[in-house]
């Protein structure tokens, strides 16, 4: 008798564990946070077309070209072009959020709450925000409910003024 009430009661907790997993909530939510519906119609954008390689190059100072191209499926999927002139290699790197994502899920994510020493850009016509941390700095911007970054490699490149 005590087996199967343990056998009931095992089942029950992986089915409501299972049920709790595969709930429909997106990975931008959080409890009273819904990111911003889409409006208008949906565009097809090339990642590595939003910062091109020439442009890149002038900013840097060296010629850049494609040399790797990501999806990086974490907590949200973000699309990612890498810059540099060796293969693997980036010396910028161009990221972009495939879903809408709320305000609040961006600061949380890059702002004061996530730590470090993260400097507010009043110049940007968007919430931006740039981050220092070891030999990385990036600029993080929500823009219509997408977050687009440009990260930068210290080492290889000047930092972003």
């Amino acid at each position: 008798m005590r087996r199967s009430t343990l056998h009931c009661l095992v089942l029950a907790t992986l089915t409501l564990g299972l049920t709790a997993c595969t709930s429909p909530r997106t990975p931008t939510e959080l409890p009273g946070i819904t990111p911003p519906a889409p409006r208008g119609r949906t565009v097809a954008v090339d990642v590595c077309d939003l910062l091109p390689p020439a442009a890149a190059s002038d900013i840097v100072g060296r010629q850049l070209q494609v040399v790797g191209r990501r999806v990086e499926p974490s907590r949200l999927e973000t699309l990612r072009c890498d810059l540099g002139q060796r293969f693997a290699e980036p010396m910028v790197t161009v990221e972009l959020t495939t879903d809408p994502v709320a305000l609040a899920v961006f600061e949380s994510a890059y702002g004061d709450a996530a730590g470090g020493d993260p400097q507010p850009l009043s110049r940007m016509h968007s919430t931006s925000v740039i981050r220092t941390e070891g030999d990385q700095q990036s600029i993080h911007s929500f823009v219509r409910g997408a977050v687009i970054s440009v990260r930068t490699n210290l080492s290889l490149v000047r930092p972003i003024q």
